[in-house]
């Protein structure tokens, strides 16, 4: 057996541990853009979701916060009513 013959088993053999070298981190990215397709898809559903109770929150706070500074209000713009007459 002369020299090129084992040249061309070490081509064969560096080309194969290359394929399968290479095949690990595109199969991992592979699985990785399914996954992220899948988590866009699920992430607009979710998302629509948690928006329309973050907006139904945010309105049944902004009420109560009506309810509670109100008589607040009503103190302070009496206050300013009793201040404006010692003005005069």
């Amino acid at each position: 057996m002369d020299l090129s013959f084992w040249r061309d088993v070490a081509v064969v053999v560096l080309a194969v541990e290359t394929f399968i070298a290479m095949l690990i981190p595109m199969v991992a990215f592979f699985f990785g853009i399914k996954g992220l397709r899948w988590l866009e898809k699920n992430t607009k559903v979710y998302g629509k979701q948690a928006r329309h109770r973050w907006q139904r929150v945010h309105r049944q706070v902004a009420g109560v916060t009506r309810v509670v500074e109100s008589p607040f209000r009503e103190v302070d713009s009496i206050w300013q009513a009793v201040r404006n007459i010692g003005k005069l």
